[in-house]
C-alpha cells in the first residue's frame, strides 16, 4: 500500500481507499487526473457504489485549494 496522505492506494495505483472521516463515498466511477494540463475527468458507475451525483460537484471540487484553475469534465461535459 502507498499512503497518500489522507488515504492508500493499492500496489497497482488503481484503487484508492480513503481514510479522512470528514469524507463520504456517496457514489462510484471513475476519475482521470492530468495534473500537466489540470484537467479532471470524472465519468461511469460503479458496481459497489453506483452512480454519482454530480450536481454542483463542479463547484465543490474548485472550492478545493489544490483544485483552483483546474478543468473539471463531468461524463465528457
Amino acid at each position: 500500500m502507498l499512503n497518500r496522505g489522507k488515504g492508500t492506494y493499492n500496489q497497482k495505483k488503481d484503487f484508492f481507499t480513503i481514510h479522512n472521516p470528514e469524507w463520504v463515498v456517496v457514489g462510484g466511477g471513475i476519475w482521470a487526473i492530468d495534473y500537466p494540463n489540470k484537467v479532471l475527468n470524472l465519468f461511469g458507475t460503479s458496481q459497489c457504489y453506483g452512480e454519482f451525483d454530480s450536481t454542483g460537484l463542479k463547484k465543490k471540487i474548485l472550492t478545493i485549494a489544490k483544485m483552483m484553475g483546474f478543468t473539471i469534465i463531468i461524463d465528457g461535459i
